[in-house]
């Protein structure tokens, strides 16, 4: 078994990043893990809040660690939320970053794989569908399916625009 602490280095929801409380509770929840009855004590570092690597990642692909911009804002796309964070001097500014929950990428998927199993008249997991979407294509019944592909191209416009114009310009971002 494990004997030793484990370390442990995440990063938290931007939503929850702010606030003290949760900040520890979750790095207590993750403090003790028990897996097959036995128990892991680790050492959890908060390293920032979700999609900090990205700009982390841009400074140190772009070789500015001596040079870091004045202000960067990055718009980090997951699975169920958006983050728009924001950085000034390099520093996280928690007043003009906001996470959007139930924007991320689900926004897209779940209705695609609504139409998916309408205009076939099979099940698909949000799984398959997502596969679909991201090789844009398909084939059924040994037949390429262009309507397919239509609908991607369309539900990725949508996307955009229901990012520039519910998140971006509602809150008054500017890149």
């Amino acid at each position: 078994g494990i004997t030793e602490p484990v370390e442990i280095r995440t990063g938290l929801a931007l939503m929850d990043w702010g606030d003290e409380e949760k900040r520890e509770a979750f790095i207590e929840r993750l403090s003790t893990i028990t897996c097959n009855g036995e128990t892991v004590k680790n050492e959890v570092t908060l390293v920032g809040p979700q999609g900090d690597g990205s700009f982390r990642s841009y400074i140190v692909s772009n070789n500015l660690q001596d040079n870091i911009p004045n202000k960067v804002s990055i718009i980090d796309i997951g699975y169920k939320t958006i983050n728009f964070l924001h950085y000034e001097k390099g520093k996280p500014d928690q007043q003009k970053s906001k996470g959007f929950p139930d924007h991320g990428v689900v926004t897209i998927i779940k209705p695609f794989t609504a139409f998916l199993e309408h205009q076939f008249q099979v099940p698909f997991s949000e799984q398959e569908a997502a596969e679909i979407f991201l090789d844009n294509k398909f084939t059924f019944g040994g037949e390429e399916q262009p309507i397919v592909i239509e609908k991607i191209e369309e539900a990725k416009l949508h996307f955009v625009q229901k990012l520039m114009n519910s998140i971006l310009v509602s809150e008054n971002k500017t890149l």
